[in-house]
């Protein structure tokens, strides 16, 4: 049952609200290991919208694809099941008499046979593809990992290290406020953009946006406050100097050929003056081309993006969007993904008491990605070293 909706019947519960842990995993026990469901399980609410046959054959097909139920772990307000060859990111509530009064099963992450037909998935895809595997600081599997490709978003690890290291020297406070500039808005993913400019912003607001859902106008006046010569130095040789991200969007977008030809042939000063002679996203003239410069981009390898979360693993704003760890059984991780139409990353630290393993990856193809296959191929990833 590769999609997943097993039922689900009224709002979910506020997390963590009237169930315990022994009384989900004895709710979750009954469902999947008993030879025939009983009416008096559920709550007559789900009954009335999920008829008993329709819970039963869902259940049952579970099992037939994914093998024999062995267990279930907590993860927050949310549950993981385990399956023989699958988890199965779950939620579930009970009402007042210990009956499941809301059951929700999202789709099923087949767990490969071994990690080496995982990362075959990833291996597999056309154009350029890399990835690293880091164990306890011990590499289990690696390719191209010190190849720098274009990583789109997953840049914002820098400028959260290098944030995180200006509030440790005391040269940055988080809840210092500045206020919204209309220099800093950028194209793009984020919900600032569209605040009016003036707007008073703490920079730990800014810091926990540009990282949960990778705001590209926090960003922007999050390394303007950091400094671009603080992140230019930070940064490796070859992305020098470090874009905005509405650099990059004008440069990528609108390309003129001239200018295009001189960042990527020129040197860092150069290159210096072609951001500077970029004109405001309002006024770009449309006449400047009508191509996509999509080789223009944020590079970093695999090694460079592992090393990056492990400096900021402990950093609260990683710990918003779990990504494609979440449900798998882990105990809790960092995440930094990105993507443009021609490349995606995807940068995650899982652990589980003293374990901490890295995988970092990405992929490069024209005329464009395709998401859903690469991250799931990284969920799968992420799967088997849990079921380790």
């Amino acid at each position: 049952m590769g999609s997943a909706v097993l039922a689900i019947a009224q709002p979910l519960p506020t997390p963590g609200l009237g169930i315990t842990e022994a009384d989900a995993l004895a709710a979750f026990a009954r469902v999947f290991q008993a030879t025939k469901l009983e009416a008096s399980w559920f709550a007559p609410t789900l009954l009335g919208e999920v008829p008993l046959e329709r819970l039963t054959s869902s259940r049952d097909e579970l099992l037939r694809s994914h093998g024999a139920y062995r267990g279930a772990l907590r993860d927050g307000d949310r549950w993981t099941v385990i399956l023989a060859h699958a988890r199965v990111p779950a939620r579930i509530a009970l009402d007042a008499r210990g009956r499941i009064r809301s059951l929700f099963f999202e789709r099923a992450v087949v767990v490969p046979e071994t990690l080496a037909r995982a990362t075959a998935a990833v291996a597999a895809l056309p154009g350029q593809r890399a990835f690293l595997i880091l164990d306890s600081g011990r590499e289990r599997a690696a390719h191209d990992a010190d190849r720098p490709l274009g990583v789109g978003s997953a840049f914002k690890l820098l400028v959260l290290r290098e944030y995180a290291a200006a509030l440790r020297d005391g040269r940055l406070r988080a809840d210092s406020v500045v206020a919204l500039r209309p220099e800093w808005r950028a194209p793009g993913s984020g919900m600032i953009g569209t605040w009016p400019a003036g707007t008073p912003v703490a920079l730990g607001t800014l810091a926990a946006m540009m990282i949960a859902i990778s705001d590209n106008t926090a960003t922007d006046a999050l390394m303007d406050v950091v400094g671009r010569a603080t992140l230019d130095a930070a940064a490796p040789a070859r992305s020098r100097p470090l874009m905005t991200t509405r650099e990059l969007h004008l440069l990528r977008v609108h390309p003129d050929p001239q200018a295009l030809a001189l960042w990527r042939g020129g040197d860092v000063a150069a290159r210096r003056g072609v951001l500077a002679a970029l004109p405001p996203g309002r006024d770009l003239p449309l006449v400047w081309g009508d191509t996509l410069a999509s080789d223009i981009d944020y590079l970093f390898t695999s090694r460079e993006l592992c090393a990056l979360i492990t400096q900021t693993a402990e950093r609260p704003e990683l710990r918003v969007n779990p990504g494609p760890a979440a449900a798998l059984g882990w105990e809790w991780s960092a995440y930094k993904g990105g993507s443009t139409d021609t490349s995606i990353s995807a940068t995650v630290l899982a652990a589980r008491g003293e374990r901490r393993v890295c995988v970092s990856a990405t992929w490069n193809v024209t005329p464009h990605i395709a998401r859903d296959r690469f991250m799931t191929a990284i969920r799968g990833i992420l799967a088997v070293l849990a079921a380790e």
